[in-house]
């Protein structure tokens, strides 16, 4: 690679000659005589032209065949008793293997209708090969082969930074859920746990109150304090605390009131030896249209 200072140095050497004024000859060469392939080379450009001539130089949308532009130096124009002088530096580099390789770059005189194509003397560069002899075959015994059809284990590496893309993933999905479903799933378990519950209750309470055997005041009692109890589970309302004549007087439970008398003169009655089983069974009823209550509430809340 070529240091930027001795390339100035062979670029004004160039320059040194005399250049015609009006023969818009522009002067072009390798500053090197040899290259290496996939190594930068410069290739210098001048002309000297009349300054009311329009020139341009090639850019780097040119085809610099059988060479690549790597980078481009432009020296600013200068004008001198109406002479102009521009000149460039291209950093070219080739791929080819051609042991011969030649460019001749143009400048482009810029008229209204057209453009004129001005080429300085083709200029050749030598390639430099660093292979001098490939061999055409290998004898089999002279290579270091040895023959082993054991199965070798290798071990997985972990792709750690898929795997955090993945979970970055996840989690901002996950967000997203909660963020716009978090409510109605949080719903949906509540009135799945709902449902499980009063199953339970309507199923244990069909056992008790099918029961007729034994002390009827007790077993009258058990069926109270279970009721209530659930009914406090199911809603928060104080029924356990409540007495007969408390509940029946709240917008709760007045439909209540022939089933709690029977009840009540059946526990309190030394006379009553029976509990009607429709007061039971309006015991139920109100159990099951407070869960019905409750369920629809986690359905549209």
């Amino acid at each position: 690679m070529f240091r930027r200072e001795l390339v100035i140095i062979f670029f004004l050497a160039a320059l040194a000659g005399p250049l015609s004024g009006q023969s818009l000859s522009p002067r072009g060469g390798f500053m090197a005589d040899s290259l290496k392939i996939g190594q930068p080379v410069p290739y210098y450009l001048a002309l000297e032209y009349s300054q009311e001539i329009d020139i341009v130089f090639p850019d780097s949308l040119y085809n610099f065949s059988p060479f690549e532009l790597e980078h481009k130096e432009y020296f600013p124009t200068r004008t001198k008793a109406g002479i102009s002088y521009d000149s460039a530096v291209y950093y070219l580099v080739s791929f080819e293997i051609d042991t011969v390789q030649t460019l001749s770059l143009p400048a482009f005189r810029v008229t209204s209708n057209d453009s004129l194509v001005l080429r300085p003397l083709p200029d050749t560069l030598i390639l430099q090969q660093m292979v001098t002899e490939i061999p055409d075959s290998v004898a089999v015994e002279a290579m270091p082969l040895r023959e082993n059809t054991d199965y070798l284990r290798l071990d997985y590496q972990f792709n750690y930074p898929y795997f955090l893309i993945g979970l970055v993933i996840v989690l901002i999905a996950a967000a997203g859920v909660v963020i716009f479903f978090g409510k109605t799933i949080m719903n949906n378990i509540k009135a799945y746990r709902l449902r499980k519950r009063h199953e339970r209750f309507m199923q244990q309470f069909d056992e008790l109150t099918a029961q007729r055997t034994g002390d009827i005041k007790k077993h009258a009692e058990q069926v109270i304090v279970f009721w209530k109890s659930y009914l406090e589970k199911l809603e928060p309302y104080p029924y356990r605390t409540l007495t007969t004549r408390e509940l029946l007087t709240t917008k709760h439970a007045p439909e209540l009131e022939n089933a709690m008398h029977a009840i009540d003169r059946a526990i309190y009655s030394p006379a009553v030896n029976e509990v009607p089983a429709d007061s039971y069974v309006e015991l139920r009823k109100f159990a099951e249209e407070r869960y019905m209550l409750q369920l629809n509430k986690l359905a549209h809340g």
